[in-house]
């Protein structure tokens, strides 16, 4: 079964229906959810959701490097603009899987793998919630250098990042 790893970069404090969150992330064994953030580790967790404790500085100075470029990461909410960088900016811990991804955490998931499985992702190397876009709730790319790099396939990445 082609592995899937979502990306999400979360500061602050854990919104009320986290926990709902993380039940439908549990029933959904076979998808990785890869958290980095200062916020307090849940107990218990399902064995599918990782947390790596880190601070937006964090994450801003791990950005400069990977992309380059002084990112202007003075809130959480420019994280938004980021989604696409994810591959590359957490490419050591996506090594594992086939594909990667970002989704938005006020998403209650129902069977994942009903709709996006092995067959599918044999012919597609970008999936996303939306038609010809990609989607900050749901998207997942295929785990490879030009996927990792596509966000820089437009020219204005870099005046967006330093925004």
């Amino acid at each position: 079964m082609k592995r899937i790893g979502f990306v999400i970069p979360y500061f602050g404090k854990w919104p009320l229906w986290f926990p709902a969150f993380l039940a439908s992330c549990k029933t959904n064994p076979t998808i990785d959810w890869l958290f980095f953030t200062d916020c307090d580790i849940p107990n218990p967790k399902p064995d599918n959701v990782h947390f790596y404790p880190s601070s937006l500085q964090e994450i801003r100075d791990l950005a400069n490097e990977k992309i380059g470029i002084e990112v202007n990461l003075q809130s959480p909410r420019k994280l938004c603009d980021l989604k696409p960088t994810y591959g590359s900016l957490f490419e050591d811990y996506l090594k594992n899987y086939d594909f990667w991804g970002f989704c938005d955490i006020d998403v209650i998931w129902g069977d994942i793998r009903a709709f996006i499985t092995d067959d599918m992702l044999d012919q597609f190397d970008l999936v996303s919630s939306t038609k010809k876009n990609i989607s900050g709730h749901f998207t997942i790319l295929r785990n490879n250098a030009f996927h990792r790099s596509l966000y820089q396939s437009h020219n204005i990445y870099k005046e967006l990042f330093k925004q």
